[in-house]
């Protein structure tokens, strides 16, 4: 499975004897991959102090 994200595409691979196991599990590390690319993005945009600064002052 690939996951087109801004920025970035994830990509996804499960295989199983269980269709529904192989599914459970693919989406288990997809939701942790996606997560994980969020947390990064988010990690990004904190505000500069200047831009604080001149909000305050």
């Amino acid at each position: 499975m690939t996951l087109h994200v801004k920025g970035r595409d994830i990509f996804v691979e499960q295989s199983h004897e269980d269709l529904y196991a192989a599914i459970d599990q693919l989406m288990d590390k997809l939701d942790r991959q996606v997560v994980r690319h969020k947390d990064r993005v988010q990690d990004h945009h904190h505000d500069s102090p200047k831009r604080s600064l001149s909000i305050n002052g």
